[in-house]
């Protein structure tokens, strides 16, 4: 079930005063919604942050000159090697700050939306369970640390990305610019019911 969540309330009133920068409203599955509801405010503050990061230094670390994706299709920096690292920089950034549990929860929640391509689900279930792994094995890491670790394994072939027919393949068997997109043929996941992790 998709619903539209916004900060509210007290924790909104809060970060107003505090100058901190408001969140858009945003469409997501339910399960993210009641998960968002449960973080306190430093911590939607600090999984926001996170999420700007993760955007930031895929640009820097896979875009051309001014940071743009240099191999656009569909959307910008999807599919292909620098979205394997975004989606598995994010995991190792909130499992580090949040936690595994709480990290596995949620990511694979937002990966449970009706409508989402098979091939596309796939690879970023498994790039985002390789930014856990990673994150768990090298506790304190600095960000910095958690996205050379992650280009890292994005070379090595750790990851998973969709090739020019649509199928997920290492992501050192090809490079960025054979990179391509789900058959648009393919028939969209309806979105299904995740057993949480957390208690």
């Amino acid at each position: 079930e998709m619903v539209e969540w916004e900060l509210t309330g007290w924790k909104r009133t809060l970060a107003e005063l505090a100058g901190k920068d408001i969140p858009d409203p945003v469409k997501i599955t339910k399960t993210e919604a009641g998960m968002l509801d449960s973080l306190g405010l430093l911590g939607l503050q600090s999984f926001n942050d996170n999420k700007n990061k993760a955007v930031e230094e895929t640009a820097a670390r896979y875009g051309d000159a001014n940071g743009k994706d240099p191999h656009p299709g569909q959307a910008a920096f999807n599919d292909d090697h620098a979205d394997a690292f975004r989606h598995a920089y994010l995991n190792a950034l909130t499992a580090r700050d949040q936690g595994q549990a709480w990290a596995t929860d949620y990511w694979t929640a937002h990966e449970r939306v009706p409508g989402n391509d098979p091939a596309r689900e796939a690879m970023d279930l498994h790039n985002n369970e390789v930014g856990r792994r990673i994150a768990a094995e090298n506790p304190g890491a600095s960000d910095e640390e958690l996205a050379d670790l992650v280009e890292k394994a994005v070379a090595n072939g750790e990851m998973v990305v969709i090739d020019k027919n649509g199928d997920l393949a290492p992501s050192n068997a090809i490079t960025p610019d054979q990179a391509g997109h789900p058959d648009p043929a393919d028939q969209p996941l309806p979105g299904h019911p995740q057993e949480k992790q957390t208690s």
